[in-house]
């Protein structure tokens, strides 16, 4: 009974944390620990076993649960901890990938705020230029996460060239983000000689395929 209740205990406890961590926009962490924790509790208050092994396996269960509830908790705690400043990633395509010319990105970012935007910039090695996306990325400011869609590498004679990705973090109200702009009203664009400068930024060289 001592250890049905230290488990009741710490399942209602991380149940509230990350229910709480969950409508505040929680990774997808939190969504997991919400699901364990509550499972767990589940198993607490509302199924007793009579038989002996069903028993057995429902304490092995519930421990699981809650020690799949306190790493997520753990973890996304962590990743909190190590978001301490502006910072900018590319999750889902890793450095040195060969990929094709037309390519869904999505990333993270730490500590941006809604005056601040995400914008994809490909740089081209065979002419030496950047190419900004014709908009910028979605950026889900309470987890931050963002994603841009359909982003052009290079055009489809360029096979086995190499291109750098670059995500960077700009103010709305930055020359970054006029000179972008203005860009992209050019009728004919022919790249930028030069990154426009940001924030904070990340960048991975890619292959074409």
């Amino acid at each position: 009974m001592k250890e049905d209740k230290i488990k009741r205990i710490v399942a209602i406890f991380c149940l509230i944390l990350s229910f709480l961590w969950l409508i505040r926009g929680g990774m997808f962490e939190a969504a997991i620990s919400t699901i364990t924790s509550g499972a767990t509790v589940l198993l607490l208050f509302w199924v007793k076993p009579t038989n002996e092994i069903i028993k057995r396996i429902k304490c092995i269960t519930e421990w699981l649960f809650i020690g799949i509830t306190v790493v997520s908790i753990f973890y996304g705690a962590l990743s909190l901890v190590h978001c301490h400043e502006l910072g900018i990633q590319i999750k889902n395509i890793k450095n040195g990938s060969s990929i094709d010319n037309i390519v869904d990105l999505k990333g993270t970012t730490c500590k941006i705020k809604e005056n601040q935007i995400v914008w994809v910039v490909v740089y081209s090695h065979p002419d030496a230029k950047y190419y900004p996306h014709p908009v910028p990325a979605a950026v889900d400011y309470k987890n931050g996460d963002w994603k841009n869609l359909n982003t052009v590498v290079g055009v489809d004679f360029e096979k086995m060239e190499k291109f750098d990705i670059f995500s960077i973090i700009i103010d709305t109200n930055s020359p970054s983000h006029d000179s972008i702009r203005k860009y992209l009203a050019l009728p004919e664009r022919h790249g930028l000689t030069e990154l426009p400068p940001s924030s904070a930024s990340d960048v991975l060289s890619v292959i074409r395929k």
